[in-house]
């Protein structure tokens, strides 16, 4: 897993929702409260920064729950 990856979705989280708690690996994503939107916005910052684009379907054919699953669906794209 990149700790770069990490950072970056971690960072991106809070400036989208205002989230001021830790984010760590096994963080689960319903715990961060996004909404839609917030997924959105993630995913637009993800393609503006990463260059990659996500797919919204893969989080629950992938079963991504936590911040950890999601890092490493980021990383598997790269």
């Amino acid at each position: 897993m990149e700790p770069k990856t990490r950072e970056f979705l971690a960072q991106s989280v809070r400036n989208i929702c205002d989230y001021d708690g830790e984010i760590t690996e096994t963080t689960l994503l319903k715990d961060l409260q996004l909404e839609s939107l917030d997924y959105v916005a993630i995913q637009i910052d993800i393609k503006r920064h990463l260059g990659i684009d996500i797919d919204y379907d893969d989080f629950t054919e992938r079963r991504i729950e936590t911040v950890g699953d999601f890092v490493r669906y980021i990383d598997s794209l790269r």
